[in-house]
C-alpha cells in the first residue's frame, strides 16, 4: 500500500530528522533498506507515493508518529 504525501514537507521532515540524528544519507538508507538515491529523492520532494512499510521504518528509526512524519 502506498500513501501520497506532501512530498516537499515530508522530504524536509526526513532530512531534518536525519541530520538531527547525525546520520548520513547512505547510513539511513542502508538502515531502512532502500538505495541512497531513493532517500535523496524523498528528501528533495521528488517522490510523492511512499510505501507504507517504508514510512513505518522511518518512524521507527526517528521514533516519531506517522502523522508527524507526513504533515
Amino acid at each position: 500500500m502506498y500513501i501520497v504525501v506532501n512530498s516537499g514537507q515530508f522530504g524536509k521532515n526526513v532530512q531534518r530528522l536525519r541530520k538531527d540524528m547525525k546520520l548520513s544519507r547512505r547510513n539511513l538508507a542502508r538502515t531502512i533498506g532502500i538505495p541512497a538515491i531513493t532517500l535523496y529523492r524523498i528528501e528533495k520532494g521528488l517522490l510523492r507515493d511512499i510505501d507504507y512499510r517504508l514510512l513505518r521504518r522511518l518512524c521507527g528509526v526517528f521514533q516519531v508518529r506517522l502523522e508527524d512524519m507526513i504533515t
